[in-house]
């Protein structure tokens, strides 16, 4: 579940050959979402979807030059919420760090970062996947390597890291 760095399916394809061929995705990603735009779909695209046994969730990116950051973590809680009210495990993942934007927005961010993995509740794992790509000779900034040069998505070798980053963060149990 997530906007456009989701809707790439460069990451879903990773974690799909990390995870070996008796798993399936289903990719939820839409471009330009904001997390309440995810929440409002978030019933039909994840919960009546059918029996999904993980919900990997990752937004924010677009709130953070419209919303508050309360805003983006009362659409990211309810969605955590949803899921582990249907028995659905939560992968939570923290928003990509964004060459372009504003100090400001950067640390509201860092903010929302912190709030996803220290206060968010209704959360099976984090995935760190800001620390994994963020470029530490230029904090806050996608290192180079990872970026698709547009400084928000990612190349190829950068949904690479972060697939690895969930997989690595998630006790993944067939299944389950």
């Amino acid at each position: 579940m997530g906007n456009s760095l989701t809707l790439a399916g460069v990451y879903e394809i990773e974690l799909i050959n990390l995870l070996g061929p008796e798993w399936v995705t289903i990719n939820k990603g839409k471009s330009g979402d904001s997390t309440p735009g995810m929440l409002a779909r978030f019933q039909t695209d994840v919960i009546d979807y059918g029996d999904a046994a993980y919900v990997i969730i990752w937004g924010g990116t677009n709130d953070l030059r419209w919303l508050t950051e309360e805003e983006t973590e009362t659409s990211l809680q309810a969605m955590y919420t949803m899921a582990q009210n249907a028995g659905i495990k939560v992968v939570a993942v923290t928003i990509t760090p964004q060459n372009t934007e504003s100090t400001l927005n950067k640390i509201k961010l860092l903010a929302i970062n912190s709030w996803i993995q220290n206060t968010a509740i209704d959360v099976d794992y984090v995935a760190d996947a800001y620390t994994a790509i963020d470029d530490p000779d230029n904090p806050g900034n996608i290192l180079p390597a990872y970026d698709s040069g547009d400084h928000v998505h990612l190349s190829n070798a950068g949904y690479a890291k972060v697939a690895k980053t969930i997989y690595d963060s998630v006790t993944w149990i067939p299944g389950s």
